[in-house]
């Protein structure tokens, strides 16, 4: 099985080669990013997160939602204000509880 172990090395060391040349960028950035290397494999530290993700309040509608309601169903809109309504003024809890 010994005779099998230099290809193999040759064989992860032209992948690696290959990876560095193709994507220079990211294996740079695992290299920066490695703490150490062991029999149990390579730990790294995590990839810092450059992107962050903004709350947005969803409470109160936006001003292209407000211009794009000019276009809606008329009809489509009274029976979802009237539906609103009859949730809001409590016909629903009691209707389920008549159930």
């Amino acid at each position: 099985m010994t005779y099998l172990a230099w290809p193999f090395c040759l064989m992860v060391v032209a992948l690696f080669g290959i990876a560095a040349w193709k994507f220079p960028t990211q294996v740079g950035g695992l290299i920066s990013r490695i703490t150490s290397i062991g029999a149990g494999g390579v730990k790294a530290n995590p990839v810092p997160s450059a992107v962050t993700q903004e709350v947005k309040d969803l409470s109160k509608p936006e001003q292209a939602e407000e211009l794009l309601k000019v276009f809606d169903n008329q009809l489509l809109r009274q029976q979802e204000d009237t539906l609103r309504e009859w949730a809001a003024s409590g016909a629903a809890s009691a209707e389920r509880k008549r159930c």
